[in-house]
């Protein structure tokens, strides 16, 4: 019994190991955060080459200008809202959608 069970073992970790990586579909990328910023992200919203918004569960939404950088720049934009989970880039203002809007 205990022979039939690692050959098991054995064989599921053989089996996982030529499954696909994270890393295989998508990169990594840091962003430096000040000491002063908690980023608990729900969407991120690429602007064009050199800022992103992202919005928080905390309700805020910052425009990070440069964040590869070592020093990007922190520009709140919007707080008080209700967990946002996305933004959305359309003609005209950003479009964004909170915790109870996709609950309801």
């Amino acid at each position: 019994m205990i022979a039939v069970s690692l050959a098991g073992l054995i064989g599921s970790v053989a089996i996982a190991a030529d499954l696909p990586k994270e890393s295989d579909y998508y990169r990594l990328e840091r962003c430096v955060t000040p000491p002063n910023i908690v980023l608990e992200v729900g969407g991120i919203l690429p602007v064009d080459a050199n800022r992103v918004m992202v919005c928080t569960r905390r309700g805020e939404v910052w425009t990070i200008t440069n964040p590869w950088s070592e020093k990007p720049e922190f520009l709140l934009s919007l707080d008080g809202l209700q967990e946002p989970l996305g933004l959305l880039a359309r003609t005209g203002p950003i479009a964004g959608s909170t915790s109870p809007s996709v609950a309801s």
